[in-house]
């Protein structure tokens, strides 16, 4: 790859032996490289990805995993759309339900390189569960100085 040639690098794509995508929201990536993509459509999963081979992209075996997925981790992700690393390390992922909005914390507690263990999971913010009005269309989440 040539970086003065080459403007668009596709670095993960359907023909990959990951998953298909259906509506990728946001895109984290860590210090190390490994990219986290947070798929919000049909997936409501969280891949992450890292260019292992030294090829550019992210589309070998090895090179995609699972970190998190809705449908069979401990918590059910409705409509993510927002995907941020904490000052903790943890991930937030913001799902902007109509049903029952959250703010879902994900962290690989038993460092095997997802967050389905037992305890990586948590609600931290249900709207459903408070008995007063709370935010109701959430967008985007950060952290201040003091996180």
């Amino acid at each position: 790859m040539d970086p003065g040639r080459d403007a668009v690098v596709v670095f993960y794509d359907d023909s990959s032996p990951g998953p298909d995508l259906s509506t990728p929201s946001h895109v984290w990536v860590d210090d190390d490289g490994t990219l986290y993509l947070l798929d919000g459509g049909t997936l409501d999963m969280i891949l992450s990805l890292k260019d292992v081979t030294g090829d550019g992209d992210a589309n070998e075996p090895g090179e995609v995993q699972i970190f998190y997925d809705g449908a069979i981790g401990a918590v059910a992700l409705r409509t993510p759309n927002t995907l941020i690393r904490g000052p903790d390390d943890a991930f937030y992922v913001v799902d902007d339900s109509s049903v029952a909005p959250q703010i879902v914390r994900l962290q690989d507690l038993d460092r095997i390189g997802d967050a389905l263990g037992s305890g990586d999971a948590t609600i931290l913010y249900d709207l459903s569960a408070l008995s007063v009005a709370g935010p109701q269309d959430m967008e985007s989440l950060s952290f201040d100085r003091q996180g």
